[in-house]
């Protein structure tokens, strides 16, 4: 089928499905130091004995969509370290929120929630520091790490060069 036929019917299925002619084969050189152990977005069967074509089909659905930055996630989990260098633009910022203000700008029970809420000790403080925040920054990295920026790993929905991403808001509960 013609690269522009196919295009012209995956926006026709679907008013919110963004699709663009010129993209595919730009993550097969991805740029992220780790993205070859991430056998689960693209499990080839080479190492260790995988089973190729036992992954989530990341590399197709790149092809499609690499995330949108009007959608966010909520990542129910342990502490973030929300500056780590794949992360650090991920994460939305309230912005009905003025920082460190002590006040509940947004009326919404939580006193400067600027990048979520931590319900395990009732704080802002979705960081605390790199050892507690090791399981909840590595499963926000599997979803909204940027990819081909030549840093870390490949998240799904982390957008690339081209397109914004998801974007984050840490709910924690509880520590790592």
């Amino acid at each position: 089928m013609d690269m522009e036929v196919l295009v012209e019917r995956l926006r026709e299925s679907s008013p919110r499905l963004r699709a663009t002619a010129g993209v595919i084969g730009r993550w097969m050189s991805s740029g992220d130091p780790f993205y070859e152990y991430q056998w689960n977005l693209n499990n080839d069967g080479l190492d260790g004995g995988g089973v190729a074509g036992a992954d989530i089909g990341a590399q197709v659905a790149w092809e499609i969509e690499s995330g949108d930055a009007d959608v966010s996630i909520a990542f129910l989990d342990g502490t973030v370290a929300l500056e780590h260098e794949d992360l650090r633009d991920a994460f939305r910022a309230n912005p009905l929120e003025i920082p460190g203000n002590g006040i509940d700008d947004d009326s919404n029970g939580f006193v400067d929630d600027v990048h979520g809420w931590n319900f395990g000790l009732d704080t802002n403080q979705v960081y605390l520091d790199d050892i507690a925040a090791i399981h909840g920054t590595a499963v926000s990295g599997i979803a909204v790490a940027r990819r081909l920026n030549g840093v870390g790993i490949a998240g799904v929905a982390g957008g690339d060069d081209h397109d914004p991403g998801y974007t984050a808001i840490a709910v924690v509960i509880g520590v790592d």
